[in-house]
């Protein structure tokens, strides 16, 4: 499988320069209870608010490659 740095590196570069201001997290609950797995201190069973409250505390370019993990767009040795 090619990597997602190289299927899409505009996408990557402007990654490296997105912030928190620049979006939001994802309100799907089966994102958001995936993500629970690669967070620490969360648990998929909180409150979904609860939960985006958490990951958005955290850092926004492994918040995205969580995301494009759960999605199944990336792998978990990429991330």
């Amino acid at each position: 499988m090619e990597s997602v740095e190289e299927n899409y590196p505009d996408l990557v570069e402007e990654a490296a320069t997105v912030s928190w201001d620049d979006l939001s997290v994802t309100s799907n609950p089966a994102e958001l209870r995936g993500i629970c797995r690669y967070l620490s201190g969360v648990s998929d069973d909180e409150g979904l608010n609860e939960i985006q409250r958490k990951v958005r505390t955290g850092d926004v370019e492994w918040y995205l490659n969580a995301l494009l993990v759960v999605r199944g767009v990336k792998d978990t040795e990429g991330a």
